[in-house]
C-alpha cells in the first residue's frame, strides 16, 4: 500500500506501508491508522480546514522509554553513528526540552565549535539541565570570538547554573558590561524606577542590543529590577536596531523557563507588523535597488522583522506550547497563564469583523449564473494566535486560517451568539492539575475571554476551591467582572457557612457590586458587632477603600460602636503607613474623609500618637499629607515650645493651607518673649506670597504690639512703601492696607504730610485709599496750596476728587488768589474734574479775574474740551486791545480748530500791517500746508494775503514767496485761489518773481486766449 503526503503547494513525499500487495480490507485498515497519525500532526485533506489537535492522546511510549531513546541516540552520536531520522542538533535540543540530567556529560562530548547550530543546541540544553561541570566550557564560549547570540546564550546558561559566591562574582561581571548610565539603577536608594529604564531603552537605540541581555540576567536575582525591566521592555520597538535584542531575549527566556518575560515578547511580536515581506524582497536601500537579504547581513542593518519572521515566531511559540503540553510538562500552564495575562480588553480588544466573498456558479443546464455570498467572521482578539491556541485549540466554533494567520469563526457560529461554556482549550488535563494558574487568571486577568475560560475550568474542578486562600477570595470579590465576583461569593458561602471570615474578605464583600455580597458582609458583622468595633484592620480597610458608600456605612456603625482609644491609634497608624507610601493615589476628598473619621471617631487616640509620627507627616512631600499632619498637630494641642523650628518653617512653606494654619497656630501659642524672638519671621509672613499667611499674620502683629508697643511707628514706616510699588503677589496691597488701618491704625498719625500727599498721588488704589484716610484724619485741607489741591483733585480715586471739589466750592477766594495755578485745574486728567473746573470758572470769574495768559493757557491744552472752553472764554471776555496778542499766540497753535479761531482776527489786526504779516509768516505756512482740513481758515488767509499783495509791491514780494512755496503742493480746491492771486500779482507787478508762466494759445475765430501754467 503506497501513500503520498506533504505541504500544499510543495512536492509531495511518497512512502509505502507494505512491501507486497494486500487485500482491500487490510489496506483500508492500514490507511485509517496512517490518516489518523497524519491528522494528529495537523494534516488535513484538500478542502478541509485543519484545527490544532492539541488534546492528543498520551504518548504511546512512557516517559522512561522516550528518555531512554534520546539517551541512546546521543550515545550513538558519540560513537559517530548517524541518526537517519533526526539531525544531531535536534536530538541535543530534545534532551534539553526533556531536562534529561544524564544527557549533560554526553552533550559535552558532542560539542563542535565549528557547527554553530549544534553549538547553540548544546549550550541551550546544558543551560536548561544546569550541569555544574559545564561552567568552564560556558565561560570559554561567553568570552570567545563567537556571534553575540551564542555568547549571550552562554551567559544565560551560566546564570542558571552558578551558585553562591560564583554567582555573585558572575553578577558583578555582568554589571561591568553595562554602561555607567544604567549601572546607576543599582545605587538608587528608593528602588529602581521603571520610568528611568524606559527612558534608557528609548535613548540607547541600537545600544539596547549590547546591554539588554546582561540587564535581563541581573534582573532575575533582583525582584525590583525585574519588575522595572519587564515594564520597560514595552518601549522597545520591534524594528531594526532593537530586534536583535528582542530575538535573543525571547529565546533566552524560553530556555530559562521564564514564562513572564517570555510572554512579554510573545505579545509584542504578535502585535507588531512586519516591515517587509521577506529577505528575498527587493527595495531601494542607500539609493540602490537590491535584495533586502544583503542589508540584513550588515551589523547595523536598517531592516529587521519581516512578515515571514513574524510567522516564524508565531509557529515557534505554538510549537513550544505544544511540546510542553505533549510532554505533560507542568510548565505548559505556567507559560500559557503568563501569555494570557498579557492581553486585556481595553488595550487589545479588536471589534468583530466580517469578510464577504461572492461566488458565481454556472448552471450548464439552464445556462445561467447564480451568486452565493459567503461570510467569514473574525471575533475579538482573533489575530492573537497564541491566545486562541491556548483557549480554543479544540473548539468547534473557531479554526485557524493559516493563509491569513488569523483565527476565524466556524459557521454557523458568529461573534456575539450565545455559546454554552465548554472545554475548548488545549491540554485540558493539564489545566485540571493547575489550580494555582487558574486562580491567577481569575484574579489578575483583564480580558473577558480569559476569565470565562478560567471560570469554566474552575467550575469543572470542585477541588479547586480548596486552593483558594483569603487574599484570593478578596481579589475575586473585588474583580471588575461580575461573573468572577459571583464565583468569589459562592466560595465564601461554601467556606464560611458556620464561621466568620477575616476582615479582608468582609471588606471585599462590602466592595462587591453584587448586592447579595454586600448584604452577606453586613450579616457577618451583625453576628458579632463588638469584635469589629475594635477590629483595626477591618476599619482601616473600609476607610482606605475610597468608597463613599462604605464610608457612610462605617460612620453609622461607629456611632453605635465607638472604638477604644488604642484601636483608634492603631487605625490611624495603619492608615498613615499606607497613604505615606510613595505614589499612593490621594485627592482632597479622600484626605478629608480620613480627617473626618479621625476627628469624629478616633479623636481620643490622637493624644496617643507620637510627636515624631506627626512631624513626619508635616515633612512629607505630599501637600495633602502635610495638611493631614497639620490637622493632627492642631488636635494634638502640642505646646509650641516642643515643636522644632524646622517644622514651623516647613509648615509655613507648605502648599497645604491646613499645614500653614497649623504653623500660625503654633506661633500664636508662643509666649511674648518667644514671639519677639521671631519678630522678623512674623514680619516676613505679612509679605508672604500666600494670602492666608498674610491675613493670619495680622493677629501675630497685634500680639507683637502688645509685647512691644513702641514698635508701632516703626512697623508703619516699614509696611508703607509696599503700597507705593507694584504688588508682587495678588491682593498684597489689600492685606497691607487692612493691616495698617486695623492693627496699626493708632500709629498712622506719625505719617508726615508729604508722605500722605505722595500716597494720594500714587498709581495704586490701596495707597490712594490710605492717603484719603490720612487727609481726612490728620491733614487739614486749609493748609494745602492750590497746586497741592489740584494734584489731589486729579487723583484716580473718585472719593478724593470729590473731597477736593467740595473744598474748592466752599473756598472760591482760595482759587481767585492763586488764579495762575487754579486755571490748571481745567486741564485735569479726569473729565469730571475738568467739567467741575469749567463750571467753577464760568460762574465765579469775572473779566477782572481773567487775563490773556489764562485764556491762552486754556487754548494751549491738547484736550479738545479745554480748548473749546478757552475759545468760549475768549469770545465771552474778548477785549479789542488784546486782539493782537491773541492773534500772535493762538496762531502758533497746531490744532486746526484753534487756527480757524485765530484766523478770525486777521482782518482786524493784520490788514495793512506789513510787520504783522511778516511775523505771521510761519502761521500762514503752517495753516496753508494742512491737507484736507482747515479749509475755511485757509480761504480766509489766502483772501487776506491776496488783497494785501495788491496794496503795494513790498507786500507782494513777501506774499508771493509764501504763495510760490504753497502752490506746488496745494490741493486742487485751493490751487485755483493761488492761480488767481498770482495772476493778479503778476499783472500788477510784472517784476515780481512768481512761479507762473502765461503763454499765448491759438484759438479759433482769430481770437487769442491765455493759458496759465504753474
Amino acid at each position: 500500500m503506497n501513500f503520498r503526503y506533504g505541504r500544499r503547494g510543495a512536492a509531495l513525499k511518497e512512502g509505502s506501508k507494505t512491501v507486497f500487495p494486500v487485500s482491500k480490507t487490510e489496506a483500508e485498515k492500514i490507511f485509517a491508522v496512517l490518516e489518523d497519525e497524519k491528522r494528529k500532526k495537523g494534516y488535513a485533506a484538500t478542502g478541509e480546514n485543519p484545527a490544532f489537535q492539541a488534546e492528543i492522546a498520551a504518548p504511546k511510549t512512557t516517559g522512561n522509554k522516550r528518555d531512554k531513546a534520546v539517551i541512546k541516540d546521543l550515545k550513538a552520536a558519540i560513537n559517530e553513528e548517524e541518526n537517519e531520522t533526526w539531525p544531531l542538533s535536534r536530538i541535543v535540543w530534545r534532551a534539553g526540552e526533556l531536562n534529561l540530567k544524564e544527557a549533560a556529560p554526553l552533550v559535552l562530548k558532542l560539542i563542535d565549535k565549528t557547527d554553530l547550530l549544534l553549538l547553540y543546541s548544546c549550550i541551550r540544553t546544558i543551560g536548561r539541565i544546569g550541569d555544574q561541570k559545564s561552567t568552564t566550557f560556558l565561560q570559554e564560549i561567553a568570552a570567545g570570538n563567537f556571534p553575540s547570540y551564542i555568547r549571550n546564550l552562554a551567559l544565560a546558561a551560566l546564570s542558571n547554573i552558578l551558585e553562591g559566591k560564583e554567582q555573585e562574582a558572575f553578577l558583578k561581571e555582568l554589571r561591568g558590561k553595562l554602561p555607567e548610565s544604567i549601572n546607576m539603577v543599582f545605587t538608587l536608594e528608593n528602588g529602581i524606577p521603571e520610568v528611568y529604564l524606559k527612558d534608557v531603552f528609548s535613548r540607547f537605540g541600537t545600544g539596547v542590543n549590547e546591554f539588554a541581555v546582561p540587564l535581563y540576567l541581573l534582573s532575575r536575582s533582583n525582584e525590583q529590577l525585574k519588575t522595572a525591566f519587564t515594564k520597560a521592555l514595552d518601549v522597545i520597538p520591534v524594528k531594526a536596531g532593537y530586534f536583535r535584542a528582542i530575538r535573543q531575549l525571547y529565546k533566552i527566556a524560553e530556555m530559562l523557563d521564564d514564562a513572564d518575560t517570555y510572554a512579554v515578547f510573545v505579545k509584542k511580536i504578535e502585535k507588531a507588523q512586519g516591515t517587509f515581506s521577506s529577505a528575498d524582497s527587493y527595495e531601494y536601500i542607500d539609493k540602490n535597488w537590491g535584495p533586502i537579504r544583503n542589508e540584513l547581513q550588515k551589523e547595523n542593518s536598517t531592516k529587521a522583522f519581516s512578515k515571514k519572521t513574524k510567522q516564524y515566531f508565531g509557529r515557534r511559540t505554538l510549537r513550544t506550547l505544544r511540546k510542553l503540553g505533549e510532554d505533560e510538562s507542568l510548565s505548559y500552564t505556567k507559560f500559557a497563564t503568563s501569555i494570557l495575562l498579557r492581553y486585556d480588553d481595553e488595550g487589545d480588544g479588536e471589534k468583530p469583523a466580517k469578510e464577504s466573498k461572492i461566488n458565481y456558479n454556472y448552471n450548464s443546464a439552464t445556462r445561467t449564473y447564480s451568486t452565493e455570498v459567503i461570510n467569514n467572521w473574525f471575533d475579538t482578539h482573533s489575530s492573537y494566535i497564541s491566545m486562541y491556541y491556548i483557549l480554543y485549540a479544540n473548539s468547534t466554533r473557531y479554526r485557524f486560517n493559516k493563509a491569513k494567520q488569523v483565527w476565524e469563526c466556524v459557521a454557523p457560529y458568529e461573534p456575539g451568539k450565545v455559546f454554552e461554556p465548554s472545554r475548548e482549550e488545549a491540554f485540558a488535563r493539564l489545566w485540571n492539575k493547575a489550580p494555582e494558574d487558574i486562580v491567577r487568571l481569575l484574579t489578575k486577568s483583564n480580558c473577558e475571554r480569559v476569565t470565562d475560560f478560567a471560570l469554566t475550568v474552575f467550575r469543572n474542578n470542585a477541588s479547586f476551591s480548596d486552593y483558594i486562600q483569603t487574599h484570593h477570595l478578596a481579589d475575586l470579590l473585588r474583580n471588575k467582572s461580575v461573573k468572577v465576583q459571583q464565583l468569589g461569593l459562592d466560595v465564601v458561602k461554601e467556606k464560611f457557612a458556620n464561621t466568620i471570615p477575616d476582615a479582608e474578605i468582609i471588606v471585599a464583600l462590602f466592595m462587591s457590586t453584587i448586592k447579595e455580597a454586600r448584604e452577606l458582609g453586613q450579616q457577618f458583622i451583625r453576628s458579632n458587632p463588638a469584635a469589629f468595633a475594635d477590629d483595626a484592620v477591618f476599619q482601616t480597610m473600609l476607610i482606605l477603600s475610597m468608597d463613599k458608600e462604605l464610608h457612610d456605612w462605617l460612620e453609622n456603625f461607629l456611632k453605635s460602636h465607638l472604638p477604644k482609644a488604642s484601636t483608634g491609634a492603631e487605625v490611624i497608624q495603619k492608615i498613615l503607613d499606607v497613604i505615606c507610601v510613595k505614589d499612593y493615589k490621594l485627592d482632597e476628598a479622600y484626605i478629608q474623609a480620613i480627617s473626618s473619621f479621625i476627628t469624629d471617631f478616633y479623636n481620643p487616640a490622637i493624644g496617643l500618637l507620637s510627636n515624631e509620627m506627626v512631624f513626619d507627616l508635616l515633612l512629607h512631600p505630599n501637600i495633602l499629607i502635610q495638611g493631614l499632619g497639620g490637622k493632627l498637630l492642631a488636635l494634638k494641642k502640642l505646646p509650641a515650645e516642643q515643636v522644632p523650628e524646622k517644622i514651623i518653617f516647613t509648615l509655613l512653606q507648605s502648599e497645604s493651607i491646613i499645614a500653614r494654619a497649623a504653623a500660625v497656630d503654633l506661633l500664636n501659642n508662643l509666649g511674648s518673649a518667644q514671639l519677639l524672638e521671631k519678630k522678623n519671621l512674623i514680619l516676613s509672613l505679612c509679605l508672604s506670597p500666600l494670602a492666608d499667611l498674610r491675613q493670619s499674620a495680622q493677629k501675630l502683629i497685634e500680639r507683637l504690639l502688645q509685647a512691644e508697643p513702641s514698635s508701632g511707628a516703626e512697623l508703619v514706616h516699614l509696611f508703607l512703601p509696599v503700597l507705593t510699588v507694584k504688588e508682587k503677589h495678588e491682593e498684597l496691597h489689600k492685606d497691607i492696607f487692612n493691616l495698617l488701618t486695623q492693627k496699626l491704625e493708632a500709629f498712622l498719625q506719625y505719617i508726615e504730610k508729604k508722605k500722605t500727599l505722595s500716597l494720594c498721588a500714587s498709581r495704586y488704589s490701596a495707597a490712594q485709599e490710605l492717603g484719603l484716610l490720612l487727609l481726612q484724619k490728620y491733614v487739614p485741607l486749609s493748609g494745602l496750596s492750590v497746586s497741592e489741591l489740584n494734584t489731589l483733585a486729579d487723583s484716580p480715586l473718585l472719593k478724593l476728587r470729590e473731597l477736593i471739589r467740595a473744598h474748592y466750592t466752599g473756598n472760591i477766594a482760595l482759587i481767585k488768589n492763586d488764579r495762575k495755578n487754579a486755571i490748571l485745574l481745567a486741564d485735569a486728567t479726569w473729565e469730571d474734574t475738568r467739567r467741575f473746573a469749567f463750571d467753577l470758572f464760568r460762574n465765579n470769574f469775572t473779566a477782572n479775574e481773567w487775563d490773556v495768559n489764562m485764556f491762552v493757557s486754556l487754548c494751549d491744552s491738547i484736550k479738545e474740551d479745554v480748548q473749546a472752553f478757552g475759545r468760549e472764554m475768549i469770545s465771552k471776555w474778548f477785549e479789542k486791545d488784546n486782539g493782537f496778542e491773541y492773534l500772535m499766540k493762538l496762531s502758533q497753535h497746531p490744532d486746526s480748530r484753534m487756527q480757524l479761531f485765530a484766523s478770525g482776527f486777521l482782518d482786524n489786526y493784520a490788514k495793512s500791517n506789513y510787520e504783522m504779516l511778516e511775523k505771521l509768516g510761519g502761521f500762514f505756512v503752517t495753516l496753508l500746508s494742512q491737507i484736507n482740513k482747515g479749509h475755511t481758515a485757509k480761504v480766509r488767509a489766502i483772501n487776506l494775503l491776496h488783497t494785501e499783495a495788491l496794496e503795494n509791491e513790498k507786500n507782494a514780494l513777501l506774499i508771493v514767496s509764501i504763495f510760490n512755496r504753497m502752490s506746488a503742493s496745494a490741493a486742487i480746491t485751493d490751487k485755483a485761489l493761488y492761480i488767481k492771486a498770482l495772476t493778479d500779482i503778476r499783472k500788477k507787478y510784472p517784476s515780481v518773481d512768481a512761479v507762473l508762466h502765461i503763454k499765448d494759445t491759438p484759438v479759433y475765430q482769430k481770437e487769442k486766449a491765455h493759458a496759465v501754467q504753474l
